[in-house]
């Protein structure tokens, strides 16, 4: 104890005489209550004994005492920024407990809503990084609710109503919509959409299809992008599908599928 009672006015006269008089402090040192100690951004910066308070080292002595202010204890100390101190540096705490700073909050992703994102001086300009949102992997509801970065696109169905067809960027342009000719479900839809109707093979070549004869009707398989491919061979090893006078055998990716009226068939 003897030797804390004469070295401790020593440190503090030492102390109090860097900062008298002076605007501003050395580099690599900080103005802290009218005192210049080192600067600091953890414990590792400071000297053995020494502890790393609101930015500054100072003697683990000086804290335990009370004759230096704890960090935890004034969280809303408006700190003044010197030669030293680099607001780019702080954390959001540190930077909004120093008075010639401010934070800077961005939108991250898709969220609307600002997170912190870095420290800048109180009059330094400052501007957000682009930050992309994945519209593509949003369904209609998010996509309505994401409207200033994404853009739902609306196509037709083969019943003539619209639906949702994908969210995309407002950055860019609306993608066509797919051929309706897949999401028709019976031959007069598929027809009437100008699309190709493939048949089931037909189940005697000879039998008429009429009201008398429903059986001999070849029924509706699916609907296809018209002209549809009807070659004379594929590449598949299968045996072309039995027809009508009226179809011909289709195919598709290289394979039979079945039959489609010779009036949609590629020329």
């Amino acid at each position: 104890m003897a030797v804390v009672r004469w070295f401790l006015p020593l440190v503090l006269v030492s102390l109090a005489a860097c900062g008298k008089g002076a605007a501003t402090c050395p580099p690599g040192t900080s103005l802290v209550d009218g005192r210049c100690l080192t600067s600091c951004r953890d414990p590792a910066d400071c000297l053995a004994g020494e502890v790393c308070v609101m930015g500054a080292c100072v003697q683990g002595m000086l804290k335990d005492a009370g004759f230096l202010p704890d960090a935890e204890a004034r969280p809303d100390a408006n700190m003044s920024v010197d030669a030293g101190t680099d607001c780019h540096s702080l954390d959001e705490q540190s930077c909004s407990a120093t008075k010639d700073c401010r934070p800077v909050n961005c939108r991250q992703g898709c969220s609307n809503a600002e997170t912190f994102s870095s420290c800048a001086f109180k009059d330094e300009a400052t501007s957000c990084p682009p930050q992309a949102c994945d519209c593509s992997q949003q369904g209609e509801d998010a996509c309505l609710r994401l409207d200033r970065f994404c853009l739902p696109r609306y196509c037709s169905s083969c019943e003539g109503t619209a639906v949702f067809g994908g969210c995309f960027p407002v950055s860019q342009m609306l993608p066509a919509c797919p051929s309706v000719c897949p999401s028709c479900r019976t031959r007069p839809q598929c027809e009437a959409q100008g699309c190709a109707a493939i048949l089931n093979p037909a189940p005697e070549p000879s039998c008429p299809c009429d009201a008398m004869h429903p059986r001999c009707c070849q029924t509706f398989n699916h609907c296809s992008i018209a002209p549809a491919s009807c070659p004379l061979m594929t590449d598949c090893a299968q045996r072309p599908p039995v027809c009508s006078d009226e179809t011909k055998p289709a195919a598709e990716n290289g394979c039979w599928v079945g039959c489609v009226s010779g009036a949609r068939c590629a020329i």
